[in-house]
């Protein structure tokens, strides 16, 4: 799951990365692009539920003593849930206004 959320993240990056340039003047977007940065925080956000839900399983599978790998791979997934979050996080549209001058 490290080498997949590993790749899953950092294409997530590079998305982002992408649309920078236009979160300094938002009213440049274009309808597909905003629905699309709505619709990645939205996939972000479930990412995160998943990596919540992979730690629960986890924690009832066996205690650290039965299974020497367990809190490594609940500290991997929590670390990938809180980078889901910050993703979905900055996914988001900057407000902005317009102004009509009559």
């Amino acid at each position: 799951m490290t080498a997949v959320g590993g790749k899953i993240i950092s294409s997530l990056n590079a998305k982002l990365n992408g649309y920078k340039p236009k979160m300094n003047s938002p009213w440049a977007f274009t309808n597909v692009e905003k629905q699309d940065i709505v619709d990645t925080s939205t996939r972000c956000k479930q990412f995160a539920e998943s990596e919540k839900g992979f730690q629960e399983c986890l924690t009832h599978l066996a205690g650290p003593s039965e299974w020497a790998d367990a809190e490594r791979f609940k500290t991997d997934s929590a670390k990938r849930q809180a980078d889901y979050d910050q993703l979905a996080n900055q996914f988001v549209v900057p407000a902005y206004s317009v102004f009509i001058v009559r």
